[in-house]
């Protein structure tokens, strides 16, 4: 089993599951996943959902071969149940590390949903941290195993909920500083329920962007609520500039739906650029140590010996401040109005989108 799991780490789950395969103990657990199932799935709610499985089978089979209940009193499945909600719960609240008296907060909130009145924080504790291993406790604080399992059972637990709430919970992940890193919950909620997060979620998303351009200013006002402002760089700094949207959902679904778009605008393709501020960046030449290498002016190390070249300039575009003038950027408003300019393509793409999902 385990030269096959290598063998298989090797081939593509190194890449795949690096948050998992990076970390001793999570690598373990992958490999329990693999020695239960033969497989770990791609699907990463799949996998989570599986390693939870063979973590409470371990439980079991350490209390002698038959099933018995957790410290609380309940299956390895109603405490998933009540680990979904804890998960959702703090999600919410941007928490992922507790202190006894937070843990103690929290469970008891639990207690009227699920009928643990005599059960105590410590049984709770005793169950996600020692039982079925989900968390750990060290310097005085709980925290979860790998951030991931927080993110997994949120998503069960929203994707229990009856449709009506879901768009609520579309705009929990849109103000979420926990969604805006990066993290795999909005994903794994999808995966889980397409067909509803699509019509729930996305469509009214979509809905709402798009009404608001069409009774404001159209592709300028889709340009000032998704991106606010953007930086864009020419000659050998192109990709310097910094084209990413604000909100958390239209970056899922540019990335789910295959959306043409450009991380880095070339500032070549602006006319008038000069207008606005800049950086102005140098290539570092003639120096070993530091040669080819691009800095701004002010990074320019103090034991540099060689020539500075000017390797062009990162400029910055506040669409607020650009269309509140467009006299003085008449020709720059001109260019990025073209059809060819890759924002003004991806916002047409988007409206095609709309009204595929929609049929």
């Amino acid at each position: 089993i385990k030269s096959k799991f290598r063998k298989e780490l090797d081939h593509h789950l190194y890449r795949t599951h690096r948050g998992f395969s990076d970390n001793p103990l999570l690598l373990t657990i992958m490999l329990m996943t693999f020695e239960e199932f033969a497989e770990v799935p791609s699907k990463m709610h799949i996998f989570y959902q599986e390693a939870y499985t063979v973590l409470s089978k371990k439980h079991d089979a350490n209390k002698g071969g038959f099933r018995r209940a957790l410290s609380t009193g309940v299956t390895t499945d109603q405490f998933a149940d009540i680990l979904a909600r804890f998960c959702a719960i703090t999600y919410k609240d941007e928490k992922f590390e507790f202190s006894w008296a937070e843990m103690d907060c929290y469970f008891n909130s639990l207690k009227p949903k699920f009928s643990l009145f005599s059960q105590s924080t410590d049984d709770f504790i005793f169950d996600v941290c020692s039982n079925l291993c989900v968390m750990y406790l060290e310097s005085n604080s709980y925290s979860f195993i790998h951030r991931s399992f927080q993110e997994y059972f949120c998503a069960r637990f929203f994707a229990r909920q009856k449709d009506k709430n879901l768009e609520r919970i579309g705009a929990l992940f849109e103000h979420n500083k926990l969604a805006r890193r990066g993290d795999q919950t909005f994903q794994m909620l999808y995966d889980m329920i397409p067909e509803k997060v699509t019509e729930f979620i996305l469509i009214p998303y979509l809905h709402n962007l798009l009404r608001k351009c069409d009774n404001e200013d159209g592709y300028h006002t889709f340009l000032r609520t998704i991106y606010g402002s953007i930086t864009a760089g020419n000659d050998y700094v192109v990709d310097v500039g910094e084209c990413s949207a604000t909100s958390v959902l239209y970056q899922f679904i540019v990335h789910t739906f295959h959306i043409p778009h450009e991380d880095s605008i070339d500032a070549d393709l602006i006319d008038d650029v000069d207008l606005l501020a800049s950086t102005e960046y140098f290539m570092l030449t003639g120096d070993e140590d530091y040669e080819d290498d691009i800095v701004e002016e002010y990074d320019i190390p103090l034991d540099f010996i060689g020539d500075q070249d000017s390797a062009g300039n990162v400029y910055e575009l506040d669409w607020n401040e650009i269309f509140s003038d467009t006299d003085c950027y008449r020709d720059l408003i001109k260019s990025i109005d073209s059809n060819l300019f890759p924002l003004k393509h991806e916002y047409n793409e988007i409206r095609k989108l709309y009204t595929e999902l929609l049929d």
